[in-house]
C-alpha cells in the first residue's frame, strides 16, 4: 500500500519515521489503536464534564437543573425562544460549562506535558534482542518470519 507524505499526519509520519516499510503495518495499527482509545476515552470523560459543571451552572443560576439531562434538545427548543432573562441566563449556563470544559483539558494537558518532561532520555539505536526476523525473498516480493534460532542450526 502506497502512501504519500501528504496524507499522513504530523505524529503518525513522527513515528513511522523509526521503522522500517516491512513494519509500517505495525505503526499504523498502534496508532489506530490509540487514536479510538483516546477518542472513546475523550468524548466520555468530556460529556461528563460538561453535563456536571452544566447541572452546577443551572443550580447556581437558579433554573431547573434537568435541562442538563438533555442539552442538545433544549437548545433546540431555546433557540426558538425569544430572548428573555431565562434564556440569556441558560445560555450563560452552557457557556461557563463549556468554559470548565476547556479549563479541564487544557489542565490533562498540563498534564500530560509534565509527565513527558519527568520521562528519562533513552537511546533509540538498540539492538534489537528477538528470536525472529522478517526477511522479503528477493526473487518473489515475498515476505517471511524467519526463527533465527532455527536458521544457525
Amino acid at each position: 500500500m502506497q502512501k504519500t507524505l501528504a496524507t499522513l499526519q504530523p505524529c503518525k509520519l513522527c513515528s513511522s519515521c523509526t521503522f522500517a516499510n516491512l513494519e509500517t503495518h505495525i505503526v499504523d495499527n498502534r496508532y489506530s489503536f490509540l487514536r479510538g482509545l483516546g477518542l472513546a476515552v475523550g468524548v466520555s470523560l468530556a460529556g461528563t464534564i460538561l453535563q456536571n459543571r452544566l447541572h452546577y451552572w443551572l443550580i447556581v443560576e437558579q433554573l431547573p437543573p434537568h435541562i442538563a439531562e438533555d442539552i442538545i434538545g433544549y437548545i433546540m427548543i431555546l433557540n426558538t425562544l425569544p430572548e428573555s432573562e431565562y434564556t440569556a441566563a441558560v445560555r450563560l449556563a452552557i457557556a461557563r460549562s463549556h468554559r470548565n470544559l476547556c479549563e479541564a483539558s487544557l489542565g490533562y494537558t498540563a498534564l500530560g506535558l509534565l509527565l513527558m518532561l519527568k520521562l528519562r532520555k533513552g537511546d533509540m539505536n538498540k539492538a534489537l534482542a528477538s528470536k525472529q526476523r522478517i526477511e522479503k525473498k528477493e526473487e518473489t516480493d515475498e515476505v517471511i518470519l524467519t526463527d533465527i534460532t532455527d536458521s544457525k542450526a
